[in-house]
């Protein structure tokens, strides 16, 4: 079989645009040679964004570091729970919770975890990688709702310091949940 190099340039820009072009061609490959059609088929592949590119590798790597940065909050709020409880029950205005990570951002971190264990008891498949992701902004919305709900527990005719401390309560809870699980998910994408 000769090699005809205007087949080939003539086919080439099909590649790029059309897909039903590359269709065609796998149904009749005797119209390229083994040699043209392997060098065609590479750059379509190429073009399409199989592999992974730097701005991919970029792009991780900032999400990671919002996780991070989250589990760090997160970490701040915890290490003393009672004063947390306090100022959040007695309405005070300097109670912040940790950002807010979208789902979308785990769903873009999803391909590249792995598995991960979690202290001696606990593990993370890289299969459930987006269940745990879930679960976490499950608990994390819920945390958000419940400091909503303390810092209105003093207004209504039923509102009071008690139904305030029993919201912040119920919020610290929600986030000592939200921050195991999200140590997780930071040790299955580091």
């Amino acid at each position: 079989m000769k090699f005809h190099p205007e087949i080939l340039l003539s086919t080439l820009p099909m590649f790029l645009t059309s897909s039903e072009a590359l269709l065609r061609l796998v149904q009749n490959p005797s119209r390229l040679p083994r040699r043209a059609l392997f060098t065609t088929s590479f750059v379509v592949i190429a073009s399409t964004g199989l592999f992974p590119s730097p701005s991919f590798a970029a792009t991780n790597s900032n999400l990671v570091e919002q996780l991070s940065s989250t589990q760090n909050q997160y970490k701040v709020i915890l290490d003393d729970i009672p004063s947390f409880i306090n100022k959040l029950s007695a309405n005070d205005s300097t109670t912040s919770l940790p950002q807010q990570i979208p789902i979308l951002s785990f769903q873009k971190l999803a391909p590249s975890a792995h598995d991960a264990r979690l202290g001696s008891t606990g593990a993370i498949s890289k299969d459930d990688f987006q269940f745990v992701a879930m679960d976490y902004a499950e608990h994390a919305g819920a945390a958000r709702d419940l400091c909503k709900l303390s810092k209105m527990g003093w207004s209504g005719e039923n509102g009071g310091a008690d139904v305030a401390r029993s919201y912040a309560e119920r919020c610290a809870d929600e986030l000592k949940l939200a921050s195991a699980l999200l140590e997780g998910l930071l040790a299955a994408v580091e």
